[in-house]
Order: structure tokens, then C-alpha cells, then sequence
């Protein structure tokens, strides 16, 4: 049986792998992250092409022209539909309209 802790996201995974968990985690458990102490539900990731490397797990890019990318094990991944515990569910843009993340930030 799946459990919600079941639905924690790893960027350790390929950014296809994650595509996949997140997919499967969906409506329930949900896959989720931590930021400022909260759940950030995750909905629908996509890969982004650029050939920088990072740590796993890195906020490469938080901003509303490229959204909220993340380093995956094999790539960039943007997580393009959230929710944060607590807030409505939105798109990454909308979400930075509203916060800012610090470059270099790390999920884990």
C-alpha cells in the first residue's frame, strides 16, 4: 500500500524518472517537497534543456520568465504546477509572483 510519505520527491532520480513519480503520485498521495518548513505539493514537471550542472536539488532558476527550475540528477526540471501547505494551487509562475526563492536553495 502507498503511503504519503511515499509521495517525497527525490531529485536524485533523471528528470524523466521524476516526470514519471510525479504522474504516479497524482491525486493521491501527491508528490511533495519541503520549502520554509512547509509541504510543496508538486503536480507536473518538465524538463528543461540547458547544459549547466548544479547540486541535486538546486534552485537554478526562480523567476516568472523561467519559472522554478530545479537540478535533477541528469538535468534541469521545472516545477510547473504547485501548491504550497496552506496556499491555492497555481503555476510556478504565479507562485514567484507572490515569493521570492533564493537562487541556490536546496530541496531536499
Amino acid at each position: 500500500m502507498i503511503q504519503k510519505e511515499d509521495g517525497k520527491i527525490s531529485f536524485d532520480k533523471t528528470a524523466r524518472g521524476l516526470d514519471c513519480f510525479v504522474r504516479g503520485m497524482n491525486p493521491w498521495p501527491s508528490a511533495y517537497t519541503e520549502y520554509d518548513g512547509k509541504k510543496l505539493k508538486v503536480f507536473e514537471v518538465k524538463k528543461v534543456d540547458d547544459n549547466t550542472s548544479h547540486k541535486i536539488g538546486e534552485v537554478v532558476f526562480a523567476d516568472t520568465r523561467n519559472g522554478l527550475v530545479v537540478q535533477a540528477n541528469d538535468g534541469l526540471l521545472r516545477l510547473a504546477d504547485i501548491q504550497l501547505e496552506g496556499a491555492k494551487r497555481m503555476s510556478d509562475v504565479d507562485f514567484l509572483r507572490g515569493r521570492k526563492i533564493e537562487l541556490g536553495y536546496l530541496f531536499e
